[in-house]
């Protein structure tokens, strides 16, 4: 199951995720596509993760507003 609140490195290594892609670059806005069928209201936070290295770089916590 996804996990809410990531903050550690270990926390992504043991949750359920989507992987969309490598990141392209380290500033500015990005976009990247979600892949049909996934149902972001399960997945409550999105990390930015170093595969590389298995390193944390950022997490954020999602919300959802009702009725957008």
């Amino acid at each position: 199951m996804p996990a809410a609140e990531i903050r550690s490195g270990e926390q992504v290594t043991n949750t359920m995720f989507v992987d969309l892609g490598r990141l392209r670059a380290f500033k500015g806005s990005q976009k990247y596509p979600v892949p049909a069928g996934v149902d972001l209201a399960k997945f409550p936070s999105v990390v930015i993760w170093c595969q590389q290295f298995s390193v944390l770089i950022s997490p954020a916590d999602l919300t959802f507003e009702q009725g957008v």
